[in-house]
């Protein structure tokens, strides 16, 4: 808990953060909405399951933002108590890396149910959207899903500690991450090869969870029990190999340089 403190009062501190987060938030929905002013609907329809493009773009984005939140504080976080000598520190207190790393997971939950929670509202109000229906099965999709995303999120602070890398492995995982969950897309119109990619990342479970519920397109394996099932069993084998990946390379780093080292 403490760890999840000192992020908050860190969060507070730097008003801007928010602000910047909400922000980038309806950009990244407002972008394919503007591209796409003017299109088919129907032919979208057809694809999709729902004629209703504004709203499927922006429950999209917000899915993205506030998932990809785990994946992007662990990584920053890793390399910037590197980068100021106190990485080493935490690892010398009593709990040790584990428990700074539930504080990190338990903000980024918090922080994600605010920047997209203001979007969601926006979108209901706005773009058509049915408070009423599916609204509780997408909550449990969203923070079920959170459990393997924090599991894939460690992945994350291995790279970072054994690279000692973050802009251009962040961003690249980060886009690369959004394509495949379908922020923009029915992933079910990807190939079959980059299909069975998207559908081994939780996110993708997340996101057509979401909409699906909300929104009343068809799920991915057609029902909400099948998808909701898959997602937990991303809960709990993502967190495992997660954890074991790691350890592993934590265990290398401080054979090594050292979990210090710059």
């Amino acid at each position: 808990m403490a760890a999840f403190r000192v992020k908050i009062k860190e969060s507070l501190r730097y008003r801007g953060y928010w602000i910047s987060d909400l922000g980038f938030t309806f950009l990244m929905a407002l972008l394919p909405i503007m591209i796409g002013r003017g299109g088919d609907i129907d032919a979208f329809e057809a694809l999709t399951g729902t004629g209703n493009y504004y709203g499927y773009m922006l429950l999209g984005a917000c899915t993205f933002m506030a998932i990809d939140a785990p994946l992007w504080q662990m990584g920053n976080w890793f390399r910037r108590e590197q980068q100021i000598g106190t990485l080493q520190s935490i690892y010398l207190t009593p709990d040790g890396s584990m428990e700074a790393l539930g504080g990190l997971a338990l903000f980024c939950l918090f922080r994600s149910c605010i920047i997209a929670g203001i979007p969601f509202a926006t979108g209901f109000v706005w773009f058509g959207l049915e408070p009423s229906r599916g609204i509780i099965l997408a909550l449990a999709f969203f923070i079920v899903g959170f459990i393997p995303v924090c599991g894939l999120s460690l992945f994350i602070g291995a790279l970072v500690l054994r690279l000692k890398e973050t802009g251009a492995l962040l961003n690249t995982l980060q886009m690369s991450f959004g394509l495949l969950m379908g922020m923009w897309v029915q992933v079910s119109l990807f190939p079959v090869a980059v299909r069975a990619v998207s559908y081994s990342l939780p996110m993708t479970w997340v996101a057509s969870g979401v909409r699906a519920s909300i929104m009343g397109m068809p799920y991915l394996f057609g029902s909400w029990e099948s998808d909701f099932i898959a997602l937990l069993m991303h809960s709990i084998i993502m967190p495992v190999l997660g954890a074991m990946v790691f350890l592993y390379v934590e265990k290398r780093v401080k054979m090594n340089s050292g979990v210090g080292s710059f």
